[in-house]
């Protein structure tokens, strides 16, 4: 457990006046700037609660009167110190000053204690200002600026003095610059908090600005005081309508634009200015512009669009972009109209800019890293313009094949003045970045127009062209074409291969599939020849992203036999194992034609024989599919074996590596489960003994003792799938970081095994097959309703008319409000190409399954029964294989290689200092001092959490004699192989609903029925993702004994959003004695 700032206080006093005292050079303003950087970071904290003060052993209160005395000290060295000591310590509270500025900022909208320099924590601040005033008083114009930036930091207590007010005012006037800033410095921070001395000040400004005889450094720091005119709506208003007075009365360019900047800002800060603002003032009028009017302001925009100063033209193409994508489909404005042939100019006058943007690549000097950033910058411009005009794609496709063409005339036709060997290593390393740059353009595009279904045929055609264009040029290295050539192995392409009814060319699709893999195996085995070790893993890792196993196993299969750390070779070869398993499903649901029978012989011809455990012919028996549905049970076990062995590898890793492998052990592990059920439901159906002859005619019928046992089996298998899909569910929602795409495909094969599990529990749906004493006792949470639910949770969103139909098999709740199919999945999911099949695959289920329920109502005799569930199980055995045809990608977050995000629970008892265990007498309640800490937060995380939430639940059933250190940690490892995680999950997001919906509570409140004690718990989490709260927990009706607490966490960010935390230790032990 962390210590909090306020727990480490006296040591931070202590250290800092020893480093005062020191006489080691340097070591003083080491020590300032330290104490500084603590002050902020203590700044940024909750108040400890009493919880906090328990778990750290601290008296209420003592913290503030260390805080005081490091004030003091800083204020002491300020005084007496050196020149550098001086500025040391103004540095430490000009830091702490803006840390207060950001917490008052925050405290708009919710309740935040103050901070370390306010009013109410200061209880010396006199003293610290007569301190610092003997500085100003008897010291040069150096050390008076450097007192007066002291005095705007202090603000807070520092605006009641009226001696401190007029030592701002009367230095607004002084001679000297650095003191005149500084003073304006102090005047800002004063009027963010006083009324009447921002109204003085406002007077002064004015002329301050506005004099010719005021240095032009003072007039800029003048000009920028107007946006801290935030004490008050009168105020600001006032500052604001003054500063655009004086912009409409000057001519000087340079000042008009800091002033228009300076109420800019000021205006932002209040809601009611933002709609005054001048630089807004003319968006709500665009609407009501007249034909003549909106064409001289295009007019004008496209002129400055074609000006020599690039950062004009930049902006007027942004201009032109903006308006283009705000008022989209012709949308009428007065006699006014955005026309496509608009949005295609603008289109084209940003790729001709990224174009002359590159075009010095024959002279390289010319070339920086400024250009790669305006690059990105258009190609995002350009971005955001396909989004809102999709039939800007075609144009823009043959735009870049050109960029690409004059990137490759460039290097095949140099200036004569260059010489060819020379010009060609210094472009490539150019020519990598901007490919680079334009494959993830591409990647985004491709992206957005699956998600409108708008990739055509004709869009293929085009990335074809620009794809051969690159791998057929020699300028481009390896891993530029194979980088390209998957995304010929991309399922956004291979939906596009469509007829016009819809159904996948298959021959078409794999064709151009085989054609690709064959070229990035030959691009792999160059890099490899060529020792790219590092190239060569991030082409499998894409190759695995896009489901090009052969490419993935070829590359993993031989760099794991390059790498000397353990770790990193059983991570190679995990991830060699699983791209063989995935490639064997893939050949087995390949259609079977010679031709192309013989080129996959060939490919496999080149992998590694080190992989395969009885040689290659065991691989090559894949080739051309199945024969029947026993060969395909065999094949599909087969391959389920060696997905095994890749988890059994992974293991391996995770015991050395911590949380390193978190969620690929646990991605891998679902998927494990999902190939293995799937493997025995294959197999149950392949015992099936068949009643059709030779020549397909029916001669029996299936007994009624055989339906009931088949039904028997297929409801247990869909009681685990339905547990599996939730089990998917909560892995998406537990990694908050986790990018859209993974979040996709960890959301379609939840969706996958909900529809499963729906397919193999079709015997629920007929009254008669079977009777309920047949079915096993561990399927009592499987019923019609929760099937059709489950399902239901996931398609309402996405699939109305499917949704519709399923409603009518059973009642749902149209606004589900449990975790497994409703919270996640709509926002994961979308419409893309790789949710589209799994939907057709739905539809299809659903149909059936209602023909059947029909067909079972006209008749209940033994003959109906057996032909229903024939066609159940033939309905299964077709999900199946539909769902097995659709190719597997590995999500690209299971190459992320970094601890996972979780929690650590800390616990102590509340009514004693003992701090070797939790013990409580018996028939008395348990209370705890609780602290949940945040471990292993990404850097930059886009959602941040505001809020943690925790259940903490205690069962007789969770006693336990003895509790080895070893075995604590051992719980904590892989929480996620336990059903306590998903229980507990959906318990506590219950209980964040209910809370969301009702009240808000600090504190844990207890719920038991005397077998079982539970209680939820709040917190506020910190900077540093710490939070403390206390619980009590009813265990007065336990027996004597030792007992594990069980709990789970989560946590809400900005966005409203709920995340499960994966907990990181072991719950809590107690004894009762």
């Amino acid at each position: 457990m962390e210590k909090i700032p306020a727990a480490c206080a006296m040591e931070w006093s202590i250290a800092l006046e020893k480093a005062l005292r020191s006489k080691v050079p340097g070591r003083a303003i080491e020590a300032i700037s330290q104490v500084g950087r603590r002050l902020e970071q203590w700044n940024l904290e909750p108040e400890p609660t009493m919880a906090a003060y328990n778990l750290y052993g601290l008296v209420p209160g003592e913290e503030r009167l260390f805080a005081n005395a490091i004030l003091l000290r800083l204020t002491d060295a300020f005084m007496t110190g050196e020149r550098d000591i001086k500025l040391a310590v103004v540095r430490a509270f000009v830091g702490l000053s803006k840390s207060e500025r950001k917490k008052r900022r925050m405290k708009k909208g919710r309740k935040i204690k103050d901070g370390i320099l306010s009013k109410g924590r200061v209880s010396n601040s006199s003293e610290l200002l007569r301190r610092v005033k003997v500085v100003f008083d008897g010291g040069d114009a150096e050390s008076r600026a450097m007192a007066l930036v002291l005095f705007g930091c202090w603000a807070d207590f520092a605006k009641d003095s009226a001696n401190i007010r007029y030592l701002i005012l009367s230095n607004l006037v002084s001679s000297d610059v650095a003191v005149v800033k500084a003073a304006l410095f102090a005047a800002g921070c004063f009027c963010e908090l006083s009324s009447d001395f921002a109204s003085v000040v406002l007077e002064m400004l004015v002329n301050l600005v506005t004099s010719p005889d005021v240095p032009l450094t003072a007039r800029w720091a003048g000009v920028r005081t107007f946006s801290r005119m935030q004490c008050s709506y009168a105020v600001a208003d006032r500052a604001y309508k003054t500063g655009r007075k004086l912009v409409s009365e000057s001519s000087d360019e340079a000042f008009l634009v800091k002033m228009l900047y300076s109420i800019s800002k000021l205006a932002g800060s209040l809601s009611i200015l933002a709609f005054e603002q001048i630089l807004l003032s003319v968006l709500p009028t665009i609407t009501r512009m007249n034909k003549m009017e909106f064409d001289q302001l295009l007019t004008c925009i496209l002129t400055a669009s074609q000006c020599p100063v690039e950062s004009k033209s930049l902006l007027a193409l942004r201009c032109l972009a903006d308006l283009c994508i705000r008022l989209t489909k012709g949308l009428e404005m007065g006699s006014a109209t955005i026309t496509p042939s608009l949005s295609l100019n603008v289109a084209s006058l940003l790729l001709d800019r990224i174009v002359l943007l590159v075009q010095p690549l024959s002279n390289v000097s010319q070339i920086d890293s400024k250009i790669f950033v305006e690059v990105r910058a258009e190609l995002r411009c350009l971005l955001h313009l396909v989004g809102k005009h999709p039939n800007l794609v075609l144009p823009m496709l043959d735009k870049l094949n050109l960029l690409i063409r004059h990137l490759i005339n460039d290097h095949e036709n140099p200036a004569p003045s260059t010489q060819e060997g020379s010009l060609e290593e210094k472009c490539k390393p150019i020519c990598l970045k901007i490919m680079v740059i334009l494959y993830k353009y591409l990647v985004a595009c491709l992206d957005f127009l699956n998600e409108i279904n708008a990739i055509t045929l004709q869009v293929f055609e085009k990335i074809k062209i620009l794809i051969q264009g690159i791998c057929g040029c020699k300028l481009f290295s390896l891993y530029i074409q194979t980088l390209y050539s998957l995304l010929l192995h991309s399922r956004l392409i291979w939906n596009s291969m469509v007829k016009e009814d819809e159904e996948i060319n298959e021959n078409l699709s794999y064709d151009y599939w085989i054609e690709s893999e064959v070229f990035t195996l030959m691009c792999a085995q160059k890099m490899l020849i060529g020792e790219d070790y590092w190239l060569a893993y991030k082409c499998g890792m894409l190759a695995a992203s896009h489901g090009a196993w052969f490419t993935a196993t070829f590359i993993f299969g031989n760099l794991m036999t390059k790498v000397r750390s353990h770790s990193c070779c059983c991570w190679l070869k995990s991830l060699a194992q699983l791209s063989l398993c995935e490639m064997k499903i893939q050949l087995l649901v390949l259609p079977t034609q010679e031709l192309r029978s013989t080129e996959c012989l060939e490919l496999i011809k080149l992998l590694p024989d080190t992989l395969f455990e009885d040689g290659i012919g065991e691989v090559e028996n894949y080739v051309g599919g199945h024969t029947n549905i026993v060969d395909y049970g065999e094949k599909l076990v087969c391959a389920y074996s060696y997905l095994n062995s890749s988890w059994e590898t992974l293991k391996s890793c995770i015991t050395t590596s911590g949380q390193t492998f978190c969620f690929q052990a646990w991605f891998l592990a679902l998927r494990v489960k999902m190939l293995g059920i799937v493997s025995e439901a294959v197999t149950v159906l392949a015992g099936i003994p068949s009643n059709r002859n030779a020549e397909g005619q029916k001669e029996t019928q299936i007994s009624m003792h055989d339906c009931f046992e088949f039904s028997r089996k297929f409801t247990q298998l869909s009681a685990r799938l339905k547990r599996l899909s939730e089990e998917f569910d909560l892995i998406a929602a537990s990694f908050i970081d986790i990018d859209w795409r993974s979040s996709k495909i960890v959301s379609t094969l939840a969706l996958g095994c909900s529809l499963l599990s729906f397919a193999a529990g079709f015997a629920l749906f007929f009254p008669n097959l079977p009777p309920r004493d047949i079915v096993a006792s561990e399927q009592e949470n499987v019923s019609q309703a929760t099937l059709v639910q489950n399902l239901f949770g996931r398609l309402c969103h996405i699939d109305h008319e499917t949704s519709v139909s399923l409603s009518s098999l059973a009642e749902v709740d149209r606004c589900p409000k449990s975790f497994h199919g409703s919270h996640f999945q709509p926002r994961a999911l979308g419409v893309g190409c790789e949710i589209r099949e799994v939907l057709s695959l739905c539809r299809n289920v659903v149909s059936r399954v209602l023909h059947l329920q029909n067909q079972a109502k006209e008749s209940c005799d033994e003959e109906v029964i057996s032909q229903v569930t024939e066609n159940g199980q033939q309905l299964l055995l077709d999900i199946i294989t539909g769902l097995m045809r659709v190719p597997f990608q590995t999500p690209e977050y299971y190459f992320r290689t970094r601890p996972c995000m979780g929690s650590e629970l800390f616990v102590v008892n509340a009514d004693t200092k003992l701090s070797d265990g939790i013990f409580v007498s018996p028939g008395l309640c348990l209370s705890l001092n609780i602290c949940i800490q945040l471990r292993n937060v990404p850097p930059n995380l886009l959602m941040q959490p505001i809020k943690l939430h925790c259940i903490i639940c205690c069962n007789l059933s969770f006693q336990e004699p003895v509790v080895p250190r070893y075995k604590l940690l051992q719980c904590a490892s892989r929480s996620w192989e336990t059903d306590d995680m998903l229980i507990l999950n959906e318990e506590l997001y219950q209980h964040v609903m209910r809370r969301a919906e009702k009240y808000d509570k600090k504190h844990g409140k207890d719920s038991h029925d005397g077998k079982a004690s539970r209680a939820f718990l709040s917190f506020e989490v910190s900077e540093r993702g710490q939070g403390f709260s206390t619980c009590f927990l009813d265990v007065s009706r336990f027996p004597a004994g030792t007992y594990r607490m069980k709990w789970h966490s989560c946590c809400v960010d900005s966005r409203g959003s709920y995340w499960s935390l994966l907990p990181l230790n072991a719950g809590p032990v107690f004894t009762i004695r």
